[in-house]
Protein backbone atom coordinates (compact mmCIF):
# COMPACT_ATOMS: atom_id res chain seq x y z
CA UNK A 1 0.00 0.00 0.00
CA UNK A 2 1.18 3.52 -0.77
CA UNK A 3 0.05 6.60 1.14
CA UNK A 4 0.36 10.26 0.28
CA UNK A 5 -0.65 13.49 1.94
CA UNK A 6 -2.79 15.50 -0.47
CA UNK A 7 -3.45 19.18 0.19
CA UNK A 8 -6.41 21.23 -0.97
CA UNK A 9 -7.34 24.86 -0.51
CA UNK A 10 -10.99 25.41 0.31
CA UNK A 11 -12.20 28.98 -0.20
CA UNK A 12 -15.18 30.17 1.81
CA UNK A 13 -16.54 33.53 0.65
CA UNK A 14 -19.22 35.81 2.00
CA UNK A 15 -21.85 36.98 -0.50
CA UNK A 16 -22.07 40.31 1.38
CA UNK A 17 -20.55 43.27 -0.43
CA UNK A 18 -20.37 45.40 2.72
CA UNK A 19 -16.91 44.66 4.22
CA UNK A 20 -18.06 45.01 7.84
CA UNK A 21 -20.99 42.63 7.31
CA UNK A 22 -18.84 40.14 5.39
CA UNK A 23 -16.22 40.19 8.15
CA UNK A 24 -18.84 39.55 10.83
CA UNK A 25 -20.44 36.72 8.81
CA UNK A 26 -17.14 35.01 8.10
CA UNK A 27 -15.74 35.25 11.62
CA UNK A 28 -18.59 33.17 13.02
CA UNK A 29 -18.82 30.78 10.08
CA UNK A 30 -15.10 30.10 9.81
CA UNK A 31 -14.77 29.32 13.52
CA UNK A 32 -17.70 26.87 13.28
CA UNK A 33 -16.26 25.26 10.16
CA UNK A 34 -12.80 24.80 11.67
CA UNK A 35 -14.31 23.17 14.77
CA UNK A 36 -16.35 20.85 12.52
CA UNK A 37 -13.22 19.89 10.57
CA UNK A 38 -11.45 19.09 13.84
CA UNK A 39 -14.28 16.70 14.76
CA UNK A 40 -14.14 14.58 11.57
CA UNK A 41 -12.89 11.11 12.60
CA UNK A 42 -12.65 7.64 11.09
CA UNK A 43 -14.12 4.51 12.69
CA UNK A 44 -11.04 4.24 14.96
CA UNK A 45 -11.31 7.83 16.21
CA UNK A 46 -8.39 9.17 14.16
CA UNK A 47 -8.71 12.47 12.30
CA UNK A 48 -9.54 11.99 8.62
CA UNK A 49 -8.22 15.39 7.62
CA UNK A 50 -6.35 18.27 9.12
CA UNK A 51 -6.44 21.96 8.43
CA UNK A 52 -3.20 23.85 8.74
CA UNK A 53 -4.01 27.41 7.75
CA UNK A 54 -6.96 29.79 7.50
CA UNK A 55 -6.03 33.05 5.80
CA UNK A 56 -8.14 36.05 4.84
CA UNK A 57 -8.36 36.72 1.14
CA UNK A 58 -10.71 38.23 -1.43
CA UNK A 59 -12.57 36.67 -4.33
CA UNK A 60 -12.71 38.76 -7.51
CA UNK A 61 -11.49 41.73 -5.44
CA UNK A 62 -15.10 42.16 -4.28
CA UNK A 63 -15.91 39.50 -1.70
CA UNK A 64 -14.17 38.82 1.59
CA UNK A 65 -13.16 35.19 1.98
CA UNK A 66 -10.94 32.73 3.81
CA UNK A 67 -8.64 30.20 2.18
CA UNK A 68 -8.41 27.11 4.38
CA UNK A 69 -5.64 24.62 3.66
CA UNK A 70 -6.70 21.05 4.43
CA UNK A 71 -4.73 17.85 4.02
CA UNK A 72 -5.89 14.25 3.76
CA UNK A 73 -3.99 11.00 3.61
CA UNK A 74 -4.84 9.01 0.51
CA UNK A 75 -3.97 5.33 0.29
CA UNK A 76 -3.73 3.21 -2.82
CA UNK A 77 -3.16 -0.50 -3.16
CA UNK A 78 -0.36 -1.16 -5.65
CA UNK A 79 -1.14 -3.62 -8.40
CA UNK A 80 1.33 -6.41 -8.97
Amino acid sequence: MASHVTEYVVTVASPATDPAQADQDLDDDIADMLHALDMLRDENGRPILRWTRAARTAVSDSYLAFDITVSVITTATLKE
